[in-house]
């Protein structure tokens, strides 16, 4: 299971958290809980990328 923990994770670029990769790994027919999705990532060293806000979003007026 933890190899798939590493597709799923290469294949969104790193941006799926726990509750994300548990769908994902639920899709897939391994059932888990959010808990245990997030105690995999540790186990894979998978550290999820935090979106950046572009654009005139980040300029103060």
């Amino acid at each position: 299971m933890l190899d798939w923990v590493k597709a799923i994770a290469e294949r969104s670029r790193y941006s799926y958290g726990s509750r994300r990769m548990k769908k994902a790994l639920d899709a897939l027919g391994f059932p888990a809980s959010r808990h245990k999705a997030r105690k995999l990532m540790r186990e894979a060293n998978i550290k999820v990328r935090q979106r950046k806000v572009q654009g005139d979003d980040q300029q103060q007026s």
